[in-house]
């Protein structure tokens, strides 16, 4: 190199070679290439000054040696859907690992993503995160069988739950549903809409959530919303369950609609059917009755720009849930050695976590008249 330390191109640079060439302590250099260095109050400008001269040099970390010396693997596993059997899902599901993943990597963390599908078969666990300590803890996002979140909890010492029907205080992220609900039916209201029809979910176990067949705490809590805001407010409220695939009595249930009803989709599916139902007694959307829903993503912008909806930012609860599990897995490491043995972490004391929803007002939903 030009400072005068050759590195030969077969051989690694060592660390200290790489802090010599950058000007800076061995320290730094550890810092910023463990993915840790914003953590350490390190500048943007040395960071990127350590990290061209260690491409440079050709250095990279031992990740196992590192793994034994902080006594962490730095990674970390993501439980998720990621199946085309649920459609419904694997949007939303998305933007959560997104936020974790980015979150993650500002502390020098890698992402494994594993699937509830690969994890769950014949109501055994099959997969090498369970067989083997392989991170140092997981992400799990939306509903799972009761019996895998016992299993995920005794056998991670480190777990967080995002969007899932396990709630506990310090390790939970979740969407406040109960106020996307009422915060649509409170819209309604407002611009002048005397009835609400409800398109839930079926209510027996015909239809439930696919592949799982276990309710998703949204289920119970929109739909407690929506009735309680319905009943303050002095609207009429019908609640049809349609479930999540057509059926052909399905298309009378639009004659039920008129300007002066707002149909509410408790999810993206059953909005969409609702405008099949519309479409097959000649209804317009926004003309004829007013539209809303629940859910949303953001793929919905270009099919659906101007739906009426509750916005929930699920970017930022991944982000959330990163920075909980860090916090998580270094308390657990500051755990005195004599309690190092429990498979229960440390909890951290902090009130339950619910993100609140935003109201997003299209033309889907103008009020009777104001088409």
């Amino acid at each position: 190199t030009r400072s005068g330390h050759s590195v030969r191109p077969h051989r690694m640079a060592t660390l200290k070679q790489v802090a010599v060439a950058a000007g800076v302590s061995t320290f730094t250099v550890s810092r910023v290439l463990s993915g840790r260095g914003r953590e350490s109050r390190i500048s943007d400008q040395r960071i990127s000054q350590v990290e061209k001269v260690a491409a440079k040099l050709g250095y990279r970390p031992n990740a196992a040696a590192r793994a034994t010396r902080e006594k962490r693997t730095r990674l970390i596993g993501v439980l998720t859907f990621t199946h085309v059997d649920a459609p419904e899902f694997t949007p939303q599901n998305q933007l959560i690992v997104q936020g974790i993943n980015r979150e993650l990597e500002k502390f020098g963390y890698l992402t494994s993503l594993i699937r509830i599908n690969d994890l769950w078969e014949c109501g055994e666990v099959k997969h090498r995160a369970f067989a083997e300590q392989l991170g140092d803890g997981i992400a799990a996002i939306n509903i799972l069988p009761p019996s895998l979140e016992e299993q995920l909890d005794g056998h991670f010492k480190n777990c967080v739950w995002v969007d899932a029907n396990v709630f506990k205080d310090g390790r939970c992220v979740r969407r406040d549903e109960y106020m996307a609900g009422r915060l649509l039916v409170e819209h309604a209201a407002r611009v002048g809409y005397e009835r609400v029809i409800y398109l839930d979910d079926f209510d027996d176990d015909g239809d439930l959530e696919p592949l799982i067949g276990y309710r998703h705490y949204s289920w119970t809590e929109r739909g407690d919303g929506v009735r309680e805001a319905a009943e303050e407010h002095g609207l009429g409220l019908e609640v049809i369950p349609c479930g999540y695939h057509w059926e052909p009595g399905f298309a009378r249930v639009g004659e039920r609609f008129d300007e002066k009803c707002l149909v509410l989709g408790y999810g993206i599916a059953h909005s969409r059917m609702a405008i099949r139902m519309a479409m097959e007694c000649g209804l317009m959307v926004g003309r004829d009755f007013g539209l809303a829903c629940c859910e949303w993503v953001p793929e919905l912008g270009l099919e659906w720009p101007g739906l009426c909806h509750a916005d929930f930012d699920r970017l930022a609860m991944g982000e959330e849930a990163a920075r909980l599990l860090v916090e998580q897995i270094d308390a657990s490491l500051k755990t005195p050695k004599s309690h190092s043995s429990a498979k229960q972490p440390k909890v951290i004391e902090r009130d339950p976590i619910k993100q609140a929803p935003t109201l997003v007002v299209g033309d889907s939903a103008p009020g009777p008249g104001r088409y």
